[in-house]
């Protein structure tokens, strides 16, 4: 299953977390000059697949050989 919208990448949750990522990383750069740690969480991927359009255009989907279901 899969999403994919004409949208920024900061339509979707971690779209907006790895935004906020990189403020902090600047802002923390600049303002300390110390060492810090920065963890960030992401929830995708995961079923159902959610990227803005613009990043499954960049792979034709018949390009992928999908290895033989077992189960």
């Amino acid at each position: 299953t899969t999403e994919s919208a004409d949208v920024p990448d900061n339509t979707y949750a971690d779209g907006q977390r790895a935004n906020r990522a990189c403020q902090l990383l600047e802002n923390f750069s600049e303002a300390t000059g110390t060492p810090f740690f920065l963890a960030v969480g992401l929830t995708k991927p995961h079923l159902p697949f959610v990227a803005p359009q613009k990043y499954w255009d960049l792979y034709n989907r018949e390009d992928f050989k999908m290895p033989a279901n077992k189960g």
